[in-house]
């Protein structure tokens, strides 16, 4: 399954969060980062497809690889609610 992530809200410099939606607009999740670190953590839709055990990651590419690798598919970022 394809994800898509798209960035909520103004951009920060730390404690960012982004949506997580399948391709047809589904919401799977969020990603969030911890404010004031470099630590994101997957935070699974309740019942939705992403579920499982997420630990903290260091980047948000590694929380995106993560989510490729449980789900077998792409995870794509992109910049608004445009996609």
């Amino acid at each position: 399954m394809d994800v898509v992530v798209t960035p909520v809200g103004a951009p920060r410099s730390a404690g960012g969060t982004w949506r997580l939606e399948d391709r047809l607009g589904h919401v799977l999740g969020t990603i969030r980062q911890t404010p004031r670190s470099n630590e994101f953590t997957v935070v699974p839709e309740p019942g939705a497809r992403l579920g499982g055990p997420y630990i903290l990651y260091p980047t948000l590419d590694a929380a995106m690889w993560a989510i490729e690798r449980h789900l077998d598919g792409a995870c794509e970022l992109v910049s608004g609610p445009e996609h």
